[in-house]
């Protein structure tokens, strides 16, 4: 059974603790945006300027919702 770290579960933040593999996957997901947007690279951070908490804390994020 996987242990859980709020409703994450503990191999996601085994993986938000590597340095290369959060870059790895914001680099990805910064391309994909471009892609989408058409906006150009200058619009986006080039690192992820995120920290760990920041990604895990639900409340961080704009509830679209209300």
């Amino acid at each position: 059974m996987k242990r859980k770290v709020g409703n994450f579960d503990l191999c996601l933040y085994r993986f938000l603790n590597d340095a290369e593999w959060i870059n790895t996957t914001y680099q990805r997901a910064r391309q994909e945006v471009m892609v989408e947007t058409s906006l150009s690279e200058d619009n986006f951070a080039i690192a992820c300027p995120f920290s760990v908490n920041e990604i895990l804390d639900l409340d961080f994020y704009l509830n679209v919702d209300e």
